[in-house]
């Protein structure tokens, strides 16, 4: 009997009519709140819930490996451009592994001096390098934003300017970086990553242009936890310690990051493969999912333990719109404010027919028991219904009114939509037009980089053979010893004379190495300078002979041209990393506290707090990103000084302005980096009224109350009037 014959009479024997009075098990919907800080703990307690966890975490897990794969040859690429910069080459062949190999630094002098300059050009001083521009003319909080959010830069995140240091080189070298924002509550304190490619992994898309990443379909963060920071999540995420006791940390974990390994190893590092130091892979991921019992897909961020495949943590990442917020609570007010009339008016309208009811029963009650006076009540009935009617139709005239957006008297607000939260900041350095990874300078000098280090190798090894010579002797030449060639040094042969050894032992003559290839190579380093604008001239290379100041400068601003519109690109994100700090201060800061700036002197306390964050600000880069010198800047500011002094003098139409005198001579101690002085100058004074005509000079002592030409009923002085 085989094994399907088998089966059926298996079945046959022991199947079981069903009870048609048993109803099967319905399992109840799973039900939960968008707002659920870990939905992990509610699907686990039920079966629909568990499956729903299964089946995303087989889904993100497929997709992240197709990603992280097909990004492959991007990552290795990368790799060997980073190589370069680190200046880390290829071991020569064996014939030529006494040559000397030769590294020409086009990659590294070319990228750190525009990285550099980039960097010093954003963060000028880190004193101020942003701030809020408020919307509202009523609104004076945008002034304590700034001082806070510039003060967390600088002192309270102390990881920030370095972290602003990846970012610069990334976006010259790479031509892409990711920076992302989050709150470590480890730390309790704001934090921002700036991630490589081996970090971080999206999806490939035709086009990707929003700095936020909001028209990806997801995107994920590979994360290294050592075993104290996923303690420290233990009252935030599920099931850690399931993953602490099953796990053993390694570096060989999925996804393997043999790119930063390579370069690490190549640098004089290698991984510690053992597993007492080695981190936990977990992958923060966020995107749109199907969610069960929902009707549409929502944008989702969870943690994914990579070995297990066991999803740690997941919520619902949105928040309500800060716009439409605004709408809802208006309406609500004007909601509320509808109802507690239309309840007054009900009441005044309800006691006013009271009144007239008793007044109708009363008369009723005298004209159907024929009491004296029966007639008149008649009569009374008619004046009471039509003064019910005036009053009532003056009430009436006095209805509220719904507002526009009330369909009737049961409709509530809408309340707010629900939008996506996206912390993660994408930026690049040249512009693809198909695809999300941008162009790089660091790839075209690594190309460049690769040419002249081939060239110079060549020119060495010509060289080195042309002056050590090689021979070619036949079986006749018989030596005493090995040949040795140093001098003063003597060889013998046994038998053979003069003659014969220079018909047995021969020279090879290799020639010269060709100068030629020197010329090539000066100019490949002159068209890598040339390429991404990075001349000798931004090294502090001296101008030529009588050259003035102007000539230098005008060099300089000739160079830095084009590089001034990729910093203001690299300024734009750096703004959209201040809003982003803004947001999670909206949410963790507390509700207020006094904060005092420790590096500014005479500094006062002033109050903040997460209110102040949950309005909308515009915030703003404050480096002008012309990348101009500071003798040059200093040199505009001093011009400014001398143009507006002159204009403020006796009927000049700057006279009397001390708060555009006060302005430009802050400008010129900003320049020369003198906070102190600008603090000596006080608060500024207010600007004058208007700008007009200047007032007519003062007259002489005596004269005040008579007018210029001497008549009288003159109109006192100080200019027309306002």
């Amino acid at each position: 009997m085989n094994s399907a014959s088998a089966a059926v009479v298996y079945d046959e024997l022991f199947s079981v009519e069903p009870d048609p009075d048993q109803k099967e098990p319905v399992e109840e919907d799973l039900v939960y709140s968008d707002d659920e800080p870990n939905l992990v703990p509610v699907f686990q307690r039920s079966e629909k819930g568990k499956e729903a966890l299964r089946r995303i975490a087989d889904r993100i897990r497929g997709e992240f490996s197709e990603a992280w794969d097909a990004s492959a040859d991007y990552r290795k690429r990368w790799a060997a451009d980073w190589k370069l910069l680190a200046g880390e080459l290829p071991p020569k062949d064996d014939e030529f592994k006494y040559c000397a190999n030769a590294n020409i630094p086009i990659s590294l002098e070319n990228v750190s001096r525009i990285a550099t300059r980039l960097f010093g050009e954003l963060f000028h001083d880190f004193k101020n390098p942003c701030q809020f521009v408020s919307l509202t003319a009523e609104d004076r909080t945008a002034d304590a934003m700034t001082k806070h959010t510039n003060w967390q830069f600088r002192t309270q995140i102390p990881d920030f300017k370095r972290q602003m240091h990846r970012a610069c080189m990334a976006f010259v070298h790479i031509g892409d970086w990711v920076c992302h924002s989050y709150y470590d509550s480890e730390r309790q304190q704001n934090r921002h990553e700036v991630l490589t490619p081996d970090e971080f992994v999206m999806p490939w898309t035709q086009q990707t242009t929003m700095p936020d990443l909001s028209d990806l379909p997801w995107y994920a963060k590979i994360c290294a936890f050592h075993r104290h920071q996923l303690q420290a999540r233990k009252s935030e995420w599920a099931d850690v310690e399931w993953v602490l006791q099953n796990f053993a940390p390694t570096f060989d974990d999925e996804p393997d990051q043999e790119v930063a390994e390579q370069v690490t190893k190549d640098q004089g590092h290698d991984k510690n493969d053992g597993t007492k130091w080695a981190p936990f892979k977990v992958l923060w991921w966020e995107g749109w999912l199907d969610l069960p019992s929902r009707p549409k897909q929502h944008f989702v961020r969870l943690h994914l333990h990579l070995a297990s495949g066991r999803i740690l943590h997941m919520m619902v990442n949105e928040e309500a719109d800060w716009q439409d917020s605004q709408r809802y609570e208006l309406e609500m007010q004007q909601y509320q404010g509808y109802r507690q009339e239309r309840e007054s008016w009900e009441l005044q309208r309800a006691q006013v027919e009271n009144t007239f009811d008793r007044a109708d029963d009363y008369l009723d009650t005298v004209a159907d028991e024929g009491l004296a006076g029966g007639e008149p009540a008649l009569m009374g009935m008619m004046q009471v219904d039509q003064q019910r009617q005036a009053q009532l139709q003056q009430i009436d005239a006095m209805e509220p009114q719904r507002p526009g957006w009330m369909s009737d008297d049961g409709a509530q607000p809408e309340r707010p939509r629900r939008t996506p939260v996206y912390m993660f900041t994408h930026a690049v350095c040249l512009e693809p037009l198909v695809g999300n990874r941008g162009l790089s300078y660091g790839r075209i000098q690594g190309d460049l980089q690769r040419a002249v280090n081939a060239i110079v190798s060549q020119y060495i090894d010509a060289g080195t053979f042309g002056n050590i010579r090689s021979f070619i002797a036949t079986p006749d030449a018989e030596l005493q010893g090995d040949l040795v060639l140093k001098p003063g040094k003597i060889n013998y042969t046994k038998t053979m004379s003069s003659q014969d050894i220079t018909k047995a032992i021969m020279p090879i003559q290799t020639g010269q190495a060709n100068p030629q290839l020197m010329e090539v190579a000066d100019l490949l380093v002159q068209n890598a300078q040339r390429s991404m604008q990075a001349s000798d001239i931004l090294s502090g290379e001296p101008g030529k002979s009588g050259e003035t100041y102007k000539g230098v400068a005008a060099r300089i601003e000739q160079a830095t041209k084009q590089l001034s519109v990729l910093g203001r690109k690299m300024g734009d994100a750096v703004a959209l990393i201040a809003k982003n700090n803004a947001r999670l201060n909206s949410i963790f800061l507390r509700d207020e506290e006094l904060v005092r700036i420790a590096d500014m002197k005479d500094s006062q306390p002033f109050a903040i707090g997460r209110n102040m964050y949950r309005q909308n600000y515009a915030v703003e880069i404050t480096s002008d990103m012309r990348f101009a010198t500071n003798v040059q800047k200093v040199a505009e500011a001093d011009e400014l000084v001398q143009m507006v002094m002159g204009f403020s003098q006796p009927g000049g139409p700057l006279m009397g302005n001390l708060a555009m005198q006060h302005a430009v001579i802050a400008d010129s101690f900003k320049a020369r980096q003198r906070d102190d002085l600008v603090r000596m100058m006080g608060a500024p004074p207010p600007p004058p009224p208007q700008f007009g005509p200047p007032p007519p000079p003062m007259p002489p002592p005596g004269m005040e109350g008579a007018p210029p030409g001497g008549g009288q009923g003159a109109p006192p002085q100080g200019g027309p009037p306002q």
